[in-house]
């Protein structure tokens, strides 16, 4: 199919129904479960699914790896700019030259110029720089900084990202992706699709015969408001989506399991805003992580209509891969493969 013989109001769609017909011939050859993995934008679909790439496939080419090490770069510089944006005119002037790369210049995989990597490591060397970069934390992507510490490799021609540094950087799904898992003779077959609001239209079609629905909620999203509007407060769009996905008539029998997912970066946001700020029905220990996931755990299980529907909770770091092999794990092999019909 020739896409580019199609109109572009119409492109998007033409290749989604194409990625679907061609999809749905893959699932008839290999068969196996069914897995959608949904979620809202930013809760980790994307390192999810990476981690079982490491786990059950070779893992990532070089080839990929630069194209990673483009997207790290072009993350850092687009930081940079929504940092600089925020300064005092005066302060704006001294990176004049980082900003002119940073909107006019061309990121390659073969690195940076040496006096562009000196304008990155100087600028966050700049106190007021990182006290602004502080308070954008809302807003920015949280693992932006280690990238920031790691200027004079990750600039250089001979770096390559390492798995830790896939892994932490935010990589936005825009088309919907298929991919297939061989593991202990069953083909998985997972679909991410994008969790921006307004692509989530497109879910419909794939809900159909799915044998399991991963919903991904971002905890740390209790006092966080979306990039979409900027006043919708992450959890309760969560919440919402949720309602809308595991109710509908072609997802009600179909397995439930629900990631509480950057639970490290919830524990520390917890310390300094508190979850009464935000969600004001909450009456339990202010501080206490345990009384607060229950809280949500009850939340989210509220939305089922159907009250005997099991719901499976993990805690998750999806950038961890030590803890997210023995998650995976449990759920490919114990869950999915071998206890199927208590789920369903």
């Amino acid at each position: 199919m020739d896409v580019n013989l199609i109109p572009s109001a119409l492109r998007s769609k033409a290749i989604d129904k194409y990625l679907l017909e061609e999809n749905t011939k893959r699932e008839e050859t290999f068969g196996g479960p069914k897995v959608l993995l949904l979620g809202a934008s930013d809760s980790g679909k994307s390192t999810f699914l990476k981690q079982l790439r490491l786990l059950y496939t070779e893992g990532f080419t070089d080839h990929e790896r630069k194209d990673f090490k483009i997207q790290i770069i072009t993350g850092l510089l687009a930081v940079c700019l929504r940092v600089i944006d925020e300064l005092e005119d005066w302060a704006k002037d001294c990176y004049s030259g980082l900003i002119l790369f940073a909107t006019q210049g061309v990121v390659t995989a073969n690195g940076l110029d040496p006096e562009i990597i000196s304008s990155i490591e100087a600028f966050w060397s700049d106190p007021v720089v990182k006290e602004k970069y502080q308070s954008l934390s809302s807003v920015i992507p949280h693992n932006t900084y280690m990238y920031f510490n790691m200027i004079n490799s990750i600039g250089t021609k001979e770096y390559l990202p390492s798995n830790d540094d896939i892994l932490n950087l935010r990589t936005v799904t825009q088309t919907i992706q298929h991919h297939t898992f061989f593991v202990n003779d069953l083909h998985y077959n997972f679909y991410d699709v994008s969790g921006l609001k307004y692509h989530r239209k497109r879910w419909l079609p794939y809900f159909h015969d799915a044998t399991v629905l991963m919903f991904i909620v971002n905890m740390d999203g209790y006092r966080m408001t979306m990039s979409e509007d900027g006043k919708t407060n992450r959890m309760k769009d969560s919440i919402d989506l949720f309602k809308s996905c595991v109710n509908h008539e072609f997802l009600k029998n179909a397995g439930i399991i629900l990631f509480f997912n950057k639970h490290d970066l919830f524990l520390k946001s917890l310390e300094s805003y508190p979850v009464t700020d935000y969600f004001p029905g909450y009456n339990g220990k202010a501080n206490d992580p345990t009384a607060v996931v229950a809280y949500f755990k009850k939340k989210f299980q509220q939305q089922l209509e159907n009250e005997n529907r099991s719901l499976v909770t993990h805690r998750t770091c999806c950038t961890d891969q030590k803890l997210m092999k023995t998650v995976i794990h449990s759920i490919m092999v114990t869950r999915i493969a071998g206890n199927m019909e208590n789920m369903l």
